[in-house]
């Protein structure tokens, strides 16, 4: 999988995979987001920590982590929050470590497991593709019908529209519901 973020050029995110799971997929779209939303507007000493540490918050809150990782995590027990939360068991034990739920010890056991196992390469537990739809509807409440086609957007939101396209891409006509429920409020600041 190749997907690079670069917060200074309008063409800010480009993505390309050949997996079959969405896990890992899920993690790196989360880790460029973290690039974007933090290294948009400033510099960072470790940017690529600062990054992980954002892609494993945003898909595992710390409210969430300490219920779904305890500090005796197994890896039937995090292949089950892998199911439920399309997050790959490798990241989970980072996010558990992260989140101070599980010690480095209990980190460093889990590590030679799954190593031991090959899951290095390919986990158990598939997670199917996703398709964002909840942005796209916030999008169009604010904006309207087609929403890239607002000028306003890119300004109010402080992104380009190619970004906010790979992110809240316009769901596919087949299928879609027509009719409209609102479903939160999108506002500028």
């Amino acid at each position: 999988m190749s997907v690079h973020a670069s917060p200074q050029s309008s063409r800010s995110l480009s993505c390309r995979s050949r997996q079959l799971s969405s896990a890992p997929i899920r993690f790196t779209l989360a880790h460029e987001l973290g690039h974007l939303v933090l290294h948009s507007f400033r510099q960072s000493a470790d940017p690529e920590t600062e990054a992980h540490l954002f892609a494993g918050a945003f898909l595992v809150p710390d409210s969430r982590a300490a219920e779904l990782i305890p500090p005796d995590s197994t890896l039937q027990q995090l292949a089950r929050v892998k199911a439920g939360w399309g997050v790959s068991i490798a990241a989970l034990v980072k996010r558990g470590e992260a989140a101070g739920t599980i010690d480095k010890d209990r980190v460093s056991t889990l590590y030679r497991q799954i190593s031991s196992r090959g899951w290095r390469k390919e986990e158990p537990v598939h997670v199917g593709a996703e398709t964002p739809r909840l942005l796209f509807r916030l999008l169009q409440d604010r904006y309207g019908e087609n929403p890239y086609a607002a000028e306003r957007i890119e300004h109010e939101l402080a992104f380009p529209v190619m970004t906010l396209r790979a992110l809240a891409p316009a769901p596919a006509a087949v299928g879609r519901s027509t009719t409209s429920r609102p479903v939160a409020q999108l506002r500028a600041l």
